[in-house]
């Protein structure tokens, strides 16, 4: 099975363009106003709407009300969700059971003691991140032995992408600031991490 990629943290409709004419897996929006690449509503509906419809939007929520959440999925702003704080299993099977849409439980991964979390983790898909946004890697010598597809993230660029899936084999890459230059998406960039993890994933 092939390796999906995620460019995540869309703000403008040029990041749109960018990465419709790379065509990862998954796009991602920061649905969360505290972070800087953070959008509010309207803005994601504009950039659903000027997406391909055959890439998921994700909309990534860091402790952020459950109605919200609820909300911005029934309402198709976005076709999945991100949970990157310390939401429960239960606010996540309330996800699932209200909306009906998949869930990523994102997980910081500082030591091995979050392994078993994650792993029984009622969400749809993990994430295994070093820390929300902080951009870079963590020892990835700790996920190598996790049974449970994952999606990679944290630090990973065009040029580390490569050695990333060949360590860890993840069933997905996710990337934000990696694709950016000067903390705005850059066209180049995400051409070269779709097409890393086409010819390595």
């Amino acid at each position: 099975m092939s390796t999906k990629i995620k460019i995540c943290g869309l703000r403008r409709v040029e990041d749109v363009d960018f990465v419709n004419e790379a065509k990862p897996d998954y796009a991602g929006v920061i649905l969360c106003r505290r972070f800087w690449r953070g959008i509010d509503f309207d803005q994601a509906k504009l950039l659903r709407k000027r997406l391909d419809p055959n890439i998921p939007l994700v909309g990534v929520f860091v402790n952020d009300r459950f109605s919200d959440v609820v909300v911005a999925l029934r309402q198709g702003i976005v076709d999945m969700v991100q949970l990157h704080g310390t939401e429960s299993e239960e606010y996540i099977t309330s996800v699932q059971m209200m909306a009906r849409k998949p869930v990523i439980k994102a997980c910081q991964v500082h030591d091995p003691s979050v392994i078993p979390y994650a792993v029984n983790s009622a969400a749809d898909h993990i994430l295994l991140d070093s820390g929300a946004g902080s951009g870079e890697t963590f020892d990835w010598s700790i996920v190598q032995n996790v049974e449970r597809p994952f999606i990679l993230a944290g630090g990973l660029t065009p040029e580390n992408i490569p050695q990333a899936i060949e360590a860890v084999h993840p069933w997905g890459i996710d990337i934000s600031s990696g694709v950016e230059t000067d903390k705005v998406k850059d066209r180049d960039k995400i051409l070269a991490a779709v097409e890393a993890v086409r010819r390595f994933g």
